[in-house]
């Protein structure tokens, strides 16, 4: 017998036990924009989907969640930013500003601002009653496309024009993070080791489609690719990445090794629908499951709370 402590945000489960095996499965929701469909569905963790949202939706392009549980989605066609309920239901968040050219990509920090990538050169920033103003110009030529934050709350920014990602300090200054001859950024995520990923559609269209990876100090090195039209990436509370293939119709999920499968297909080639961009709302705190073999064994409980 040995007493094991598992420890997770806020509480920690104690097993008493002979021999543990944790359970994991997919339980995330994965939410995914159609660009081409003007719909937003919402996925399971085991990639079955329901349409979540289907009005105020007009070239259905970046997402992001607030602390809420509101969905916001960016459309590119008519320049504006949506938000709807838990349950689906829309009205207008927000609409073109003088600077913006089309919206792309979307994240929230942790003040519960919205930051949006308007298809030119500047990261706009939204308060929570919609006010607008520029938050970081990337300068002339480069176009905001898509975010992640590091865990120093660092925005990064993702250039689909350039081949280029920055980092932007919170108070605004930009700087070259890297860059890549000929690549085409689309979706940034984080892993929980501080890596950044970043999908290079690259003409995707031809199945050259790229995910790299970078170390903090910004060297890349190729993740995957054969990937059709590359755009939105999230990782799952698993560790696997998810990645919205546009042209293929397809939500391709990675293994941390690279390992690659089909997580679901939103249709086929060339067809309406066009993942985007991918939001992902974690599991909750997990429960503590103990198996022996194929059995389940008797557990000695017991919670506590840190601090």
């Amino acid at each position: 017998m040995f007493k094991k402590v598992f420890p997770y945000a806020g509480l920690a489960c104690v097993l008493a036990v002979t021999t543990i095996f944790i359970s994991q499965t997919r339980a995330d929701t994965i939410f995914v924009t159609g660009y081409d469909s003007n719909q937003v569905l919402q996925f399971a963790g085991d990639g079955s989907s329901t349409l979540f949202a289907t009005t105020l939706l007009n070239g259905a392009n970046g997402i992001a969640l607030d602390g809420s549980g509101n969905v916001f989605v960016s459309n590119a066609a008519d320049n504006t930013i949506s938000k709807f309920t838990s349950n689906g239901t829309g009205s207008v968040f927000a609409t073109a500003t003088p600077q913006s050219y089309f919206y792309e990509g979307l994240i929230f920090g942790s003040s519960g601002d919205l930051y949006a990538g308007n298809g030119n050169e500047y990261v706009e920033k939204f308060s929570p009653d919609g006010t607008s103003s520029v938050f970081a110009d990337l300068g002339a030529g480069n176009s905001a496309t898509a975010f992640a934050f590091n865990g120093a709350g660092d925005l990064f920014v993702s250039d689909q024009a350039e081949g280029n990602i920055f980092e932007v300090l919170p108070n605004g200054h930009v700087s070259l993070f890297s860059h890549i001859d000929g690549a085409s950024f689309f979706g940034l995520a984080f892993n929980s080791s501080g890596s950044l990923f970043a999908a290079d559609y690259n003409d995707g269209n031809n199945g050259d489609g790229k995910i790299w990876e970078f170390s903090s100090n910004g060297t890349g090195s190729l993740f995957a690719s054969g990937l059709s039209s590359p755009t939105g990436l999230a990782f799952e509370s698993n560790g696997d990445l998810l990645e919205a293939d546009y042209a293929s119709n397809t939500i391709y999920s990675f293994t941390p090794n690279g390992t690659q499968s089909v997580f679901a297909n939103t249709g086929s080639p060339g067809s309406s629908f066009g993942p985007s961009f991918l939001a992902v709302v974690p599991i909750p705190e997990p429960s503590c499951i103990a198996m022996m073999g194929l059995g389940v064994v008797s557990l000695a409980l017991g919670f506590r709370r840190r601090g």
